[in-house]
């Protein structure tokens, strides 16, 4: 192929014989003979015939190129499959080594106290990584609170989205302003921790008094969300926890 490209006569040759910039009196040289191209040297007998074999090697090249193509798709599409199963067996390892918790809370029969006690259970993949670090923080009852507009002397969403929306709050050492988060702690599996937690009031902005809300709420659960982080891995466990109330004689 590449010799026929590079023949000069070869130009010629296939202007000629496909008609191009011929004078109007004369037609395209289509059955001439191909003995020029290339170089000649056909035998006598297929001079005017463009062989089987011929049209082979002209075509090598393209079907080189072909399948150089269909190599290059290949391995691009098994590079993308192999890249889509480790991702895939990436999240079932995560989800596997998601930490099992256990929780209770037990209010005094005034309800003005109670203790969260937090256990780690598992599961046991997580038994190499040693002590890892646990965030609780309470969730809101609704988590769509504060979505509506804000209608004129009413409060923000904002406003509306930091007051905890349920029965208790944290009281621990290391809780923040509002008393919806403590500070992390570290925990291996089999260990457990524990929180002081108070009552909640209704929101400064609300018209129901102390003892509706605490009515509103008595048999309601609190609903924990627990981060856990790991050796660059995150996980966030949400619980909902019921309240024992501790009976004295």
């Amino acid at each position: 192929m590449g010799a026929f490209v590079a023949d000069p006569q070869a130009v010629v040759d296939l202007r000629r014989y496909f008609g191009i910039g011929l004078p109007p009196d004369m037609v395209p040289f289509t059955g001439s003979r191909f003995e020029h191209l290339a170089g000649g040297g056909d035998r006598p007998w297929i001079a005017d015939r463009i062989t089987g074999h011929e049209v082979s090697h002209s075509l090598d090249p393209g079907v080189a190129a072909v399948a150089a193509i269909g190599s290059w798709r290949a391995a691009r599409n098994a590079n993308g499959a192999a890249q889509t199963l480790s991702r895939i067996e990436q999240q079932r390892l995560h989800a596997d080594l998601t930490p099992h918790f256990r929780c209770t809370i037990v209010a005094n029969e005034a309800r003005s106290t109670a203790m969260l006690r937090v256990h780690l259970e598992g599961p046991p993949g997580l038994l190499s990584h040693g002590a890892i670090e646990i965030t609780a923080s309470l969730r809101n009852g609704n988590p769509h609170r504060g979505d509506g507009p804000q209608l004129a002397g009413t409060p923000t969403p904002e406003e509306v989205r930091a007051h905890i929306w349920g029965p208790w709050k944290f009281s621990a050492d290391g809780r923040d302003d509002t008393g919806r988060t403590v500070a992390p702690q570290q925990l291996a599996i089999g260990e457990w921790t524990r929180y002081g937690l108070t009552p909640t009031s209704p929101p400064l902005w609300s018209t129901t008094n102390m003892d509706d809300w605490r009515r509103d709420y008595a048999n309601e659960p609190v609903r924990l969300s627990i981060t856990t982080r790991s050796k660059g891995s995150e996980w966030i466990v949400p619980l909902e926890v019921p309240v024992t109330i501790e009976v004295t004689s």
